[in-house]
This record gives C-alpha cells, sequence and structure tokens, in this order.
C-alpha cells in the first residue's frame, strides 16, 4: 500500500512537471512506465512489483486529465463588463470591502463552469443575500497557472478559478431572488447563527472549529493562532474526528445498537460532516484513516496506521491529484505521518524518565504521552510549515499540554449547542462562547506579542525530500542496523548540501529575469485594477 501511494505521488509529480509542454512529450514517461510494466509482468520474480507501474501510470494520467479539464473549462486573462453569476455562501463585509462567492457565471452568453471570488468596495450593507443571482460591472481576472503552486492547486480542488473586482456598490445589482441548494443551507445557517449571535472573531473562530473555515479569520488572530502552535486545531482533522466519531459510538452502544449498524451509521454521520465542511484534505483523510481503522475492529482484523494512511492518499488523490501540492494535505498527511514513524519511541523515551521519577505517577504518564504526540505530528510537518509560511512556532509543546484539551471541550460544547440551535431554530445559546472562548483569545494574544514564539525558517524542497526520506529510513519501518542507517543519514546529508547548492546557484542565474516579470507582471495587473487595486491585493 504504502508503495502505491508513493507511485502514485511520483506520477503525479512527474505529470505537473510536464504541465504546458507538448503532449508528445507526455507519451515518453506513458511509454516508458507501460514498458516497465510489460517487463515486471514477465518475469516472474518481480510480478508482484508491476502494480507500482500501474500507479505511476494512474498518477501520471490523473494529473493530466485534471490539468487539461481546468484549463478547458476556464478563460484565460482580463475580462471586463457585465458578469452575471449566484452568490454561492455568505458575504462578509469588512473594513469597507464586501467579500463573496459566486458560481453558475455567465459572461455573456457564455457559462463559466468555476467560482469567482468578488471583492466590491463599500460603504453599505449588501442589498442581495446568499443564493440571489447577481449582476456585477467589473474586472473579471484569472491567473496564468504554475506548476506545483500550492493555491493554484488548492483552486483547482475547490473548483474555484477567477477573481472578480467592482470599484463600488453602485456596480452590483441583485437580477432574481434566489436561495441556496439543500445542501448548501446548513454550513450557511451554521455560519449565520455565529455572526449573528457573537462578535466577529468569537463567530469567525467558532466557524473555524466547526466548519475548518478559516476565510473569516482575521489576519492578525490567525497569526497569533499560528504562533501559539494551534492552527491545526481550526482544520478538522482527525482530532475533531474521532471525538465525533467517539460520542456517537457512545450512544449508539447506549442505545443497544448493532455493533456492524453503529459502524455504518457512524460511517454516514462522518461523512455527511465532512461534507458540511466542504471535504477538506485534512478531514477527508481523517474520514477514510477512521472509517478503515473501525471497520479492521469490527471485523476483527489487525490495525496497520501507515497503510491506513497510504490508502487514504490514495484514494483522495485518485479523485483530487492537485491536492498532493496543496499546504493542507502536506501538513496534514506530514503530520499524521509524524505520529506513526515517532510517537512510540518518543513516548516510550519520557515514559523512562516518568518511571524514574515515581512510577505510580500518573499526571506525569498523561503528560508524556501528551508531549511526545506533540513533538512526533511537529516533527515531520515542521518543513512543510516552514516552506509555505516561512516561520515556525515554538511554544507548540506547551500550547498542546495547556490549551488544547480545554479547546477540545469548547469543540464538543460547541457541537451540541449547534445541533441545538440548527433543530430549535433559536441560536441565543451560541452568546456563552463569548465568554468561554475569551482564555483562549487572551492565549494566543499573548502568545503572538512574543518575539521569540516563532523563529524564521527558510527551506527548499530538496532539504524537505531528503527529511522526510531521513525521518522514513530512521524510522523502526526499515530494518537495519544502527551503523548502516548512521552512514546512510550521512551520505544522505552530504547529497542533499551538494543538490541545495546546485539549485541555489542556477536560481541566482534566473533571479534578475524572474523578478523583472514578477514586477512587469505586478505593474500590468495593478494598472487594470485603478483605484480597488490596493485594498484588493492586499486582501487577496
Amino acid at each position: 500500500m504504502c508503495l502505491a501511494a508513493l507511485a502514485l505521488m511520483g506520477g503525479i509529480i512527474l505529470g505537473e512537471s510536464l504541465y504546458g509542454l507538448s503532449v508528445f512529450l507526455r507519451f515518453i514517461p506513458l511509454f516508458v512506465a507501460t514498458t516497465a510494466f510489460v517487463v515486471l509482468v514477465c518475469l516472474k520474480r518481480t510480478r508482484r512489483y508491476a502494480f507500482v507501474a500501474v500507479a505511476l501510470i494512474v498518477g501520471l494520467l490523473a494529473i493530466c486529465g485534471a490539468s487539461d479539464i481546468y484549463d478547458k473549462n476556464t478563460i484565460s486573462g482580463t475580462y471586463e463588463g457585465e458578469i452575471v453569476g449566484r452568490v454561492s455562501g455568505e458575504i462578509d463585509v469588512e473594513d469597507g470591502v464586501s467579500k463573496f462567492y459566486i458560481e453558475d457565471i455567465y459572461v455573456g452568453d457564455t457559462k463559466l463552469r468555476y467560482e469567482a471570488y468578488v471583492f466590491v468596495p463599500t460603504s453599505l450593507e449588501p442589498k442581495f443575500n446568499a443564493g440571489d443571482i447577481v449582476k456585477i460591472k467589473g474586472r473579471l481576472w484569472h491567473a496564468e497557472r504554475e506548476k506545483f503552486h500550492a493555491f493554484h492547486s488548492l483552486d483547482i480542488v475547490r473548483y474555484r478559478a477567477y477573481t472578480l473586482y467592482a470599484d463600488s456598490d453602485a456596480d452590483i445589482e441583485k437580477v432574481a431572488e434566489g436561495e441556496l441548494h439543500l445542501l448548501e443551507r446548513l454550513p450557511y445557517k451554521i455560519k449565520s447563527n455565529f455572526y449573528e449571535n457573537l462578535d466577529y472573531d468569537t463567530a469567525a473562530i467558532c466557524t473555524a472549529l466547526v466548519l475548518g473555515d478559516k476565510d473569516g479569520l482575521d489576519d492578525e488572530l490567525y497569526d497569533d493562532i499560528s504562533v501559539s502552535g494551534l492552527a491545526h486545531v481550526l482544520a478538522v482533522s482527525g482530532l475533531h474526528i474521532s471525538i465525533l466519531s467517539s460520542a456517537l459510538f457512545f450512544v449508539l452502544r447506549k442505545c443497544k445498537v448493532n455493533a456492524k449498524i453503529s459502524l455504518a451509521l457512524v460511517f454516514l454521520f462522518t461523512l455527511f460532516y465532512c461534507f458540511i465542511c466542504n471535504f477538506t484534505a485534512s478531514s477527508l483523510r481523517a474520514l477514510v484513516m477512521m472509517t478503515v481503522l473501525n471497520f479492521s475492529i469490527a471485523f476483527g482484523k489487525k490495525k496497520d496506521s501507515l497503510s491506513t494512511l497510504s490508502f487514504s492518499a490514495i484514494l483522495m488523490l485518485l479523485f483530487r491529484p492537485a491536492a498532493l501540492f496543496e499546504a493542507g494535505f502536506l501538513l496534514s498527511y506530514s503530520a499524521v505521518l509524524g505520529i506513526i514513524l515517532f510517537n512510540g519511541k518518543f513516548c516510550s523515551a519520557f515514559m523512562k524518565a516518568v518511571n524514574k521519577a515515581s512510577p505510580k505517577r500518573h499526571v506525569g504518564t498523561h503528560l508524556a504521552k501528551a508531549v511526545a504526540l506533540s513533538l512526533s505530528a511537529n516533527l515531520v510537518s515542521y518543513p512543510f510549515v516552514a516552506y509555505f509560511f516561512g516561520r515556525v512556532p515554538v511554544l507548540f509543546v506547551i500550547s498542546n499540554i495547556v490549551v488544547l484539551p480545554y479547546l477540545m471541550f469548547i469543540y464538543v460544547f460547541l457541537l451540541i449547542n449547534v445541533v441545538f440551535s440548527v433543530i430549535f431554530v433559536w441560536a441565543g445559546n451560541l452568546v456563552i462562547f463569548k465568554y468561554l472562548l475569551f482564555p483562549f483569545k487572551a492565549y494566543v494574544a499573548a502568545i503572538g506579542s512574543l518575539n521569540f514564539a516563532s523563529v524564521p525558517v527558510s527551506i527548499g524542497v530538496v532539504s524537505i525530500i531528503a527529511f522526510l526520506f531521513l525521518c522514513v529510513f530512521l524510522s523502526r519501518f526499515v530494518f537495519l542496523e544502527r551503523a548502516k542507517k548512521a552512514v546512510g543519514t550521512l551520505v544522505v546529508s552530504a547529497l542533499t548540501v551538494v543538490f541545495s547548492l546546485i539549485v541555489a546557484y542556477s536560481g541566482k542565474s534566473a533571479s534578475t529575469a524572474e523578478n523583472s516579470v514578477r514586477a512587469y507582471s505586478y505593474a500590468v495587473v495593478t494598472n487594470a485594477e485603478e483605484g480597488c487595486a490596493s485594498q484588493s491585493f492586499d486582501l487577496y
């Protein structure tokens, strides 16, 4: 399963590297992989590894197909004129700018397949609601796609392609009344209840906790949460799914429901929950892993976390190959990989210290397990944090020990109140979270004010690949003597330094031209955006 997942990722990376090149060049690696498959099948000793070539071919075809479909269904460049579309979600008004998404977009008689993010400077409350059909006079802009770009990958995954700018609220006209689709109403209702009954920051935190939607978080607040090492709590992941499924299993067990029926019901409930969370990478990964592990328990099969993680990655990448380059996917999977590889070793090491201090100290046992879990999750995910954000938090262990249990209590209590507010159509009970989340906001604000709470770190792709290889190489899954592992580590480290120097040297020669292109592109877009440019670029 692990080899299949790695081969699939290799095919996706290979296909992405060929983006923008002629179709003929794509057939070269496809022909080589097909030939390798035939050779592997023909040789008796290697026949069982033929699936590796198949996975490589599938990954190559998947990313090439996704890229071609995306390009075929999008218009490039900038279009200026009237655009008609349906407001597909909540309307966020902040700092004099309205922001919302529209779908079912018509440019003249042409219907666009993907969504657009709309920015409109305004001093008035919007005269339209989610679901309404609006006509906007403005500039529709589609950024040219770049290879291995996280934001473009996220756009492909979420079926978003455009940014739409209007000069003022006078350029928006409601064409017709409308309403959200049936399955869009619930997340919209939950968000509306938060923002109508709580202050803006608290509502944004509640929305992120329950739905994994961080769009409403103020930049300063999100930075404080990231610096404290608690950003992972705002992405619906294994922690949330496990709490939800455990609570459902507990209720069904008390109702004396059959174990296998309970398993099916929990799967359906968690699947629906992932739907209202917009099927983010972390929620889907958690859903697949939790379902596989629950099935293994129900049918008496041996649990294998590494194979389960690989299986969930295969399922997701088959349907969302571009997700491999998305920050959420990489952070989620690397954190779980770190837990699988190192949590046992860290826990054993810390438990030895606890047992020496006092064999009966239960608090020390729980503390050792919490520290081991936090360290193992962050160890493997930190290179991606440094790559995407340029900084890494250093106080994450304290945050996960002190604040995380309290925040998970808030999450469970919040879920109960959300269900109550939706069923009984009364959301006044949510006001209590204005006070319950005050300690959390105070804590992250205090941590965010510390200069040493995060440190700037720069890392390249070569170093990330080498680090991940060493993490697996040094783990319990590779059966080698310590001396051989030490030699292998030194060899990989030396090669990493050499390749990094080569990449850095070659990058310097291209930096002048690249900076010129970026400056020119920024100037062109800025001139096109006129008065709205400064606000729109900051928000985008």
